[in-house]
């Protein structure tokens, strides 16, 4: 099937020129196969495109253009019918790279997309580029590992021609590259294709891809959109490792997992591709979201509150709850029910947000304790934990904690903030420092072995 290129370009003008360069010496792509989008760019590439003699291209003049409405114009323009490689001058393409997304893309027929695994470019990974050069112009074509993935890098996708007929144009109120091939992507796993990345296939990644849409519109440009079609404010497509990390369990085991709260099935399918032979079940109260979940796991849509989980005397070996029980109204009683559904040597795995975070405690002292769409204040929180709190639950309703571990926010950690929560350990009466730099605890728990409560 003939592959169509589609460089997207905001001010990227020698990164575009260097693409184009790698397209043709490492790939051996046709520059009459690829379409140049210059998306408002103001260094000059205007005037190059407007010089050359053989270059297809577009030219966004006075502003720019949301991502689906470029490429549903290109699409259009061009009346491309193949397959489609979305490139941003972000990403430079390595020997064979092209060549093995094509293999991976044709490796099932109901494979719909596919990205490869992206490195770091610039001085300071000069060795790391010289060394994944060599890696591939020394792999055998066919010889990639793939793995399932709920959402791919938008920036550097593959798209087969047969999933676009299909799924139809991108949704043209999308602007932000992430929402709209999301939104693309989910679509068509509703209709039975897999996204699949390339796990020993390279690009090189120059900068954040997409940091101009965001500068220019901001973060949330899309939320009404997606809050109106999906009933989410944002798409999530990245798993939590640090509660996947808590499943020990061998490669090749058989085993039960139930997430409570599933979303869309991001962690389940990645559990999936560490875990083959693992069965996947899923509870989730949006309906679109268990839409998406359904093609991965066996998913019902419910609420665990209601206590009308029913599976035909399946026990689980683990439950997981993936930022979950801050939303419940009982969240104590719930882990209580569970004990009705775990093996017994089952496992709770929980993350749970900390109240006692050093910034939750400063709005307190200033005065403040204001919700906020996301984060440790999220308005939709209606129970709230700290780490002595999480022990106490857990004991009370039988459970022993095998494992507690804190994980940070990302967010630096000034001197002023250090010594906040000094002050803090010292005016408390026997608080620790890791409680107040704790951003969220991950749990693991299995139960005592008692008798299980009434539920």
């Amino acid at each position: 099937m003939k592959l169509h290129v589609i460089f997207i370009v905001h001010n990227q003008f020698e990164l575009m020129k260097n693409g184009l360069d790698m397209l043709r010496v490492w790939a051996g792509i046709n520059q009459d196969d690829v379409v140049i989008v210059d998306n408002a760019s103001e260094d000059g590439l205007q005037q190059w495109l407007y010089e050359q003699k053989n270059l297809n291209y577009i030219v966004c003049e006075n502003e720019m253009e949301g991502y689906a409405v470029i490429l549903n114009t290109v699409i259009r323009e061009f009346q491309i019918t193949g397959d489609i490689l979305v490139l941003s001058p972000n990403f430079i393409v390595l020997p064979n790279t092209i060549e093995q997304m094509q293999r991976v893309l044709y490796s099932q027929e109901r494979v719909g997309a596919v990205s490869a695994a992206t490195i770091p470019y610039g001085s300071e990974h000069g060795k790391e580029y010289l060394t994944a050069v060599d890696y591939a112009q020394n792999t055998p074509v066919g010889s990639s590992v793939s793995i399932g993935k709920l959402g791919l890098e938008p920036g550097a996708v593959m798209i087969k021609s047969t999933m676009r007929e299909e799924v139809g144009e991108f949704d043209l109120r999308l602007i932000l590259p992430q929402s709209c091939m999301m939104d693309f992507m989910f679509r068509g796993i509703i209709k039975g294709y897999q996204l699949l990345e390339c796990q020993e296939v390279f690009l090189f990644q120059s900068g954040v891809s997409g940091i101009e849409y965001l500068q220019k519109f901001g973060d949330e440009v899309d939320r009404d959109v997606l809050k109106e079609k999906w009933d989410m404010n944002y798409f999530n497509d990245r798993p939590n490792e640090n509660l996947i990390s808590c499943i020990q369990k061998d490669k090749e085991e058989d085993f039960n997992i139930l997430e409570v709260g599933c979303d869309c099935g991001v962690n389940l399918l990645e559990v999936k591709n560490r875990f083959p032979n693992v069965k996947l079940y899923g509870l989730e109260l949006n309906d679109h979201a268990a839409e998406i979940a359904s093609c991965i796991a066996e998913v019902k849509v419910g609420n665990i509150e209601d206590r009308e989980l029913q599976y035909e005397d399946v026990k689980f070996d683990y439950i997981i709850f993936g930022d979950v029980l801050e939303h419940l109204r009982d969240p104590a009683a719930t882990v209580r029910y569970c004990k009705l559904f775990l093996n017994d040597n089952g496992r709770i795995i929980a993350s749970i947000p900390n109240l006692m975070h050093y910034s939750v405690m400063r709005g307190l002292i200033d005065g403040y304790f204001t919700y906020k769409d996301t984060g440790l204040l999220d308005r939709t929180h209606i129970h709230f934990f700290t780490y002595n709190e999480i022990i106490r639950m857990f004991d009370e309703e039988g459970y022993e904690i095998e494992n507690i571990y804190s994980v940070v926010s990302p967010q630096e950690v000034t001197r002023e903030d250090s010594d906040f929560i000094v002050n803090l350990v010292n005016m408390s009466r026997g608080a620790e420092g890791f409680m107040f730099h704790t951003f969220q605890y991950i749990v693991s728990a299995k139960k005592k072995g008692e008798n299980i409560k009434d539920v």
